[in-house]
């Protein structure tokens, strides 16, 4: 698949995800997927802005929020498909654990969409369209950006950053082991 421009992605994706969302029956999903720094939640914001003009009914959710931690990527991926994406499909809602980051615990539910039925769902961050996520995806995105300028986004995000990125580096490469995400996207995009 040959990367395109952001705003090229942004038309094009939205107008596949409207036509989807209009023909299909329950809650559209999608995966956009990367590695840390790539620019997923960016381009989920832009995303989510262009389809919020004509869904009423539109969630979006950060992988980071359902894992247990800097060492549950792997295992997280799993609990998202089960608790959060199979419900969506189901009802169009679910009650899915978030974790805290700051008191490194779990910490209560979140219902997604916050009131009444999803529509249309995004699902960011990395493992979005992992093995355990991808079959209950109707679409993914993949969102690829060169390493150095991943590194430096997000050294400049988070302080400290240096103390996990080769651990969650090799959560994503062992996700991207089970299923080549990059290459099974339908779209891939420039961060």
């Amino acid at each position: 698949m040959i990367p395109v421009p952001v705003a090229t992605a942004i038309r094009d994706i939205t107008a596949e995800l409207l036509a989807l969302s209009t023909a299909q029956c329950g809650c559209v999903t999608v995966g956009i997927d990367g590695h840390s720094g790539a620019g997923k939640t960016t381009f989920a914001r832009h995303l989510a802005a262009s389809l919020r003009a004509s869904v009423d009914s539109l969630a979006v959710a950060e992988v980071e929020d359902f894992i247990p931690g800097w060492q549950g990527l792997v295992a997280g991926v799993q609990n998202i498909a089960t608790e959060l994406l199979t419900p969506l499909h189901r009802h169009g809602w679910a009650d899915v654990r978030r974790w805290d980051w700051n008191a490194m615990q779990w910490d209560g539910s979140v219902r997604i969409p916050a009131a009444g039925t999803c529509r249309l769902f995004l699902l960011v961050g990395s493992g979005a369209s992992s093995a355990a996520c991808a079959p209950l995806l109707d679409r993914t995105v993949w969102i690829r950006c060169d390493e150095s300028v991943r590194r430096r986004r997000v050294a400049a995000r988070e302080e400290g950053s240096e103390s996990w990125w080769q651990m969650w580096r090799r959560q994503e490469d062992a996700l991207l082991a089970l299923r080549d995400s990059p290459r099974l996207a339908d779209w891939v995009v420039d961060g």
